[in-house]
């Protein structure tokens, strides 16, 4: 059975949701358009609240991912400079290096956020 892709810009025009893999499209209602005399969605209408505990945990993951592709771009440093890929070992490179500034950023900034509560 092949798959075909289907371009989701021309699924929402048809007003289904075609899922990307070729499978059946699942029909939703359309949306009732907007009156001129409608008032405009609020700005709020999907705001939460956000527990400070949670942008703390967003913040360690941040870090621990950068730090994680630095581990990664290491090996595949070492598999371009095995394979002469100078092209690939510079991006990696500065990959890389742009991910150790992003985990010493998240480290400061996780270190002032719990200096700031106690």
């Amino acid at each position: 059975m092949s798959r075909t892709l289907v371009d989701p810009q021309k699924a929402s025009a048809r007003g289904a949701h075609a899922p990307s893999w070729g499978g059946r499209a699942a029909r939703e209602p359309a949306a009732a358009p907007r009156r001129a005399q409608d008032p405009p969605p609020a700005a709020d209408a999907g705001a939460r609240a956000v527990d400070p505990q949670q942008i703390d945990l967003e913040l360690i993951w941040f870090t621990r991912a950068c730090l994680c592709n630095v581990v990664k771009l290491e090996r595949a440093i070492a598999d371009c400079e095995a394979a002469g890929e100078e092209q690939l070992e510079s991006l990696f490179r500065r990959a890389q290096a742009e991910s150790r500034r992003g985990a010493e950023f998240g480290k400061a900034l996780l270190a002032q956020r719990l200096a700031d509560r106690t």
